[in-house]
C-alpha cells in the first residue's frame, strides 16, 4: 500500500490564508509539504478549495525543488490522485506535526486518529466527541477518502473525511502515547511564537564557540530571517564561507593584508546561516563542508607562514606547526573526551581564530597573533586533558 498525504489549506484567518503564514521565514504549507515528503508520502494533496496566486506561487516552487506536490480544486480531484487501497497522511489545516508523529502514523496499516483531551486547553481544535478533540493528524485511506469526495458537495473535504474516519471506528489514539507535544496550530503570525522559540534553542546549541554564541548571534538572527525565504540553498552558504578562507589565504599569501581581513571576516558567518537554513528547510547537514573547512584553515596557515618566512624564518614554521597539531589534537580529544558547554565556548575554535588572524592583518601582527592562536591551542588542549582527568 502506497503512502500519500492530504493536507487541509482553505482556512483563512487576520493574516490571511492559514497555509500562508511564514512560519521560521517559510510558509507554513512549505513546512508541511517538507515533513510529509521526508516520510515518503507520494503524492502530497494540498486541499484549498479556491486556490490564490500565492499559494500557487508556494506550490510552483515547491514542485521546482522536486516535491510530489499537488494542488486540487475539489474533493473529487483530490481523491482521484489516490488508489483505494492507498494510506494517506492527513494532516489539518494549519496544523505543523511533529517529525516522530507522522512517522508513528506512517507505520500503521489500519486508519488512525490522533485525539487530544477536551481539556479546555486545546478550544482552537476539531472537537471529535464530548471529550476528545482531533490533534489535527490522521491516517485515512483512499477508498474512505473516495467516498467522502463524492458525497462532501460544499461541507469543508478534510472535516468530513474526519468524521467518516469516526463513523468507521477509526483506531483512536491519545497523543500521549506516542509522545511529543501537541502539534502547534497556525491562524496567525503571532500563533508562530513557539516554533520561533524553538528554532531560537536550537540556533543557540549550535553556537559552539564565544564568537558566535556572544557577538554573532543577532546578525546571523537577522540574516536567517531573510534567507530563509530565499531561493538561494543552504550548500550555497557553506560554499560562500569556504570561498572567503580560500579568499583570505591567497591575499594573505599575496601580502594584501586588508583584502585579506575582509575575506576572513566575511567567512565568520555563512556556516552559521546555512546550518539554520538548511533546519529551517529540514535538510539534514553535510559533513563535506567541515572537512573541506578544515582544509581551506590548514591552507590559511600555510599561506601565513608562505608570506612570514621571509623575516621570521623557521620560529614561524615551528609555530604554524604547533598551532596545526594542538589544533587538530584539540579536536580529536573533545570528541573523546567532551568537557560540556560551560568550558567549551572558549576553547580554541575556528572561528575566533580567523577573527584574530583577521585583526592582526590590519594592525600588522601576524607572527604575534600566530604565536597567541599557537599558545591558545596549546593550552585548550591541556585545560580538555585537565577536566577529563
Amino acid at each position: 500500500m502506497a503512502l500519500g498525504a492530504l493536507i487541509g489549506a482553505n482556512g483563512e484567518g487576520a493574516d490571511g490564508r492559514h497555509a500562508l503564514v511564514p512560519l521560521g521565514g517559510r510558509p507554513l504549507i512549505d513546512m508541511q509539504v517538507r515533513l510529509l515528503a521526508a516520510q515518503g508520502a507520494m503524492p502530497i494533496v494540498i486541499y484549498p478549495e479556491v486556490p490564490d496566486p500565492d499559494l500557487e506561487r508556494v506550490v510552483a516552487n515547491l514542485r521546482g525543488e522536486g516535491f510530489p506536490v499537488v494542488l486540487a480544486d475539489d474533493g473529487a480531484e483530490a481523491a482521484a490522485r489516490f488508489s483505494s487501497e492507498d494510506r494517506i497522511l492527513l494532516v489539518g489545516d494549519g496544523i505543523v506535526p511533529e517529525p516522530d508523529q507522522l512517522s508513528d502514523l506512517a507505520a500503521r496499516d489500519a486508519s488512525t486518529i490522533l485525539y487530544i483531551p477536551d481539556d479546555g486547553k486545546h478550544d482552537d481544535f476539531e472537537r471529535i466527541d464530548l471529550e476528545r478533540r482531533w490533534a489535527g493528524l490522521a491516517l485515512a485511506d483512499g477508498g474512505t477518502l473516495g467516498a467522502t469526495a463524492a458525497m462532501v458537495g460544499d461541507w469543508d473535504l478534510v472535516s468530513t473525511l474526519l468524521r467518516r474516519l469516526v463513523q468507521a471506528k477509526a483506531d483512536m489514539v491519545a497523543l500521549d502515547e506516542i509522545g511529543g507535544q501537541t502539534p502547534l496550530r497556525v491562524e496567525t503570525a503571532a500563533d508562530t511564537a513557539p516554533h520561533a522559540e524553538r528554532l531560537r534553542v536550537a540556533a543557540r546549541s549550535e553556537r559552539r564557540d564565544w564568537l558566535s554564541r556572544f557577538v554573532l548571534a543577532p546578525l546571523e538572527d537577522m540574516l536567517v530571517e531573510q534567507a530563509a525565504g530565499w531561493k538561494f540553498p543552504p550548500r550555497g552558504w557553506h560554499l560562500v564561507g569556504l570561498t572567503a578562507i580560500f579568499a583570505g589565504a591567497a591575499t594573505l599569501a599575496a601580502g594584501w593584508h586588508y583584502w585579506a581581513a575582509v575575506a576572513l571576516i566575511l567567512a565568520l558567518l555563512p556556516d552559521l546561516v546555512g546550518r539554520q537554513v538548511a533546519r529551517r528547510w529540514l535538510r539534514g547537514q553535510e559533513p563535506i563542508f567541515h572537512r573541506l573547512r578544515q582544509i581551506a584553515c590548514l591552507i590559511l596557515a600555510i599561506s601565513a607562514g608562505w608570506y612570514l618566512w621571509p623575516t621570521w624564518g623557521w620560529p614561524i614554521a615551528m609555530l604554524g606547526a604547533a598551532l596545526v597539531i594542538f589544533a587538530r589534537s584539540l579536536r580529536i580529544e573533545r570528541v573523546r573526551r567532551p568537557v560540556g558547554e560551560r568550558w567549551g565556548l572558549w576553547l580554541f575554535h575556528w572561528r575566533p581564530a580567523l577573527a584574530i588572524v583577521a585583526i592582526a592583518a590590519i594592525v600588522g601582527q601576524l607572527f604575534a597573533a600566530f604565536a597567541g592562536l599557537a599558545l591558545y591551542a596549546a593550552l585548550s588542549f591541556i585545560l580538555v586533558h585537565w577536566r577529563s582527568g
